[in-house]
Parts: C-alpha cells; sequence; structure tokens
C-alpha cells in the first residue's frame, strides 16, 4: 500500500511540475521614438490568457509582476485624458444612467500626453513582443509612427515633423 501511494503521489508531483514553467517580473519603459511616453497602460498577455498590466511613471517606467514564462503580446494604450472623464450619472446604483457628469482629468495626464498609433493597443494587431523568463525581465518599447517594428531604432520620419 505504501508503494502505491508513494508512485501515485511521484506521479501527481511530476505533472504538476511539468505544467510550471516559472513566472517571471517585467520591469521597462516606453517611448514612442526618442520621446518618453509618460501616461499610459502597459498590458501583457501571456498564453495563459490572462492580462496583467501597469501603468507608466513620469520617466516611461512600468512594471508588471508574476507573468507566467513563455511568449507573451504587449500591448500599449493610451487614451486622450480629456475624453476619459466622463462617467455616467444615476440617482442610485440600482438605476439606469440618466446622463453624462463630466468628472475633471489629472492635468499633469492632459499636459504630458501625446497620441500613440493605434495598432499598439490591439492584442491582435500590436507588433511588441516578449519572451518572459524565469525572474526578471528587462524590456525596452519603442514604439513607431509608421510601419510595423518592434526595432529599437528611432522613430520612422513623419510628414508632421519634416524628416
Amino acid at each position: 500500500m505504501n508503494n502505491r501511494l508513494l508512485s501515485s503521489l511521484l506521479a501527481a508531483a511530476l505533472l504538476t511540475l511539468a505544467g510550471c514553467e516559472g513566472r517571471g517580473d517585467i520591469q521597462g519603459q516606453v517611448t514612442l521614438g526618442d520621446k518618453i511616453v509618460r501616461v499610459a497602460t502597459v498590458t501583457v498577455w501571456p498564453k495563459d490568457g490572462i492580462p496583467r498590466a501597469a501603468v507608466v511613471d513620469q520617466e516611461g517606467k512600468f512594471a508588471v509582476k508574476d507573468v507566467p514564462a513563455g511568449d507573451a503580446i504587449i500591448t500599449v494604450t493610451s487614451p486622450d485624458p480629456k475624453m476619459t472623464g466622463v462617467v455616467p450619472k444615476a440617482a442610485n446604483p440600482n438605476e439606469a444612467p440618466r446622463g453624462e457628469e463630466k468628472k475633471q482629468p489629472n492635468a499633469a495626464d492632459v499636459k504630458n500626453w501625446m497620441p500613440l498609433p493605434s495598432r499598439y493597443s490591439d492584442v491582435k494587431t500590436s507588433d511588441l513582443k516578449l519572451v518572459v523568463k524565469s525572474g526578471s525581465n528587462e524590456a525596452k518599447f519603442v514604439l513607431v509612427n509608421s510601419g510595423f517594428s518592434n526595432d529599437p531604432g528611432p522613430s520612422a520620419p513623419s510628414k508632421r515633423d519634416g524628416r
């Protein structure tokens, strides 16, 4: 009976270990070309399907913890803070909204915000990818205005800036 119990426990332990690839933490920075992105949310979409997100700080830095090891897609979203201050207004939580109530956007967010290419906000179109390893992971995501690239080179030329 002891051998049977020991064999069962060993088999269960091996199956558990086979499914564990480890977990990692990601620290990094986001820029649009050479400009620091100060208002954005970085979301990591690992293979387990459970997204993990972090808000960037004023240096464009972020930290996402406890991400399963393996391939992940990264999205970066940055809605205009002037447009995100609208919240539904209701007399009580059991009633349907009856209009809109304007919420003041954070002045620092309004000042520091810049539009980002929309492709980075969608998991289907973002070309930002990362192989997460167990332990600590460093990443720098350089967004570009045109073309698809997660090459850490300078921003692609645009007609607006005359390059």
